[in-house]
């Protein structure tokens, strides 16, 4: 982001919880089914990582390069999207 620092996120994907949700800073926590998801409001970036998810995807690197609340570019495992 031109706006704030390089930030490192790491995604796990999960097929079974125990436990209770926290309180987090970043927002409500809750369950929702996959079908919502994509219905909620969300960064371009998002849409991306969501359908790599989606597709079973095993591992993937993304860098996303936001200016502004803009995307301006999308990085997947070394090679420039041209579309997202």
């Amino acid at each position: 982001s031109d706006k704030w620092g390089t930030e490192y996120m790491h995604l796990f994907t999960v097929d079974g919880f125990n436990g209770n949700l926290i309180v987090c800073d970043e927002g409500d926590l809750e369950w929702i089914k996959i079908k919502d998801m994509l219905k909620l409001p969300m960064w371009e970036g998002d849409k991306i990582f969501l359908g790599l998810l989606a597709s079973d995807e095993p591992f993937f690197s993304l860098k996303l390069e936001y200016i502004g609340d803009r995307l301006n570019s999308a990085v997947l495992n070394g090679k420039t999207l041209s579309r997202w």
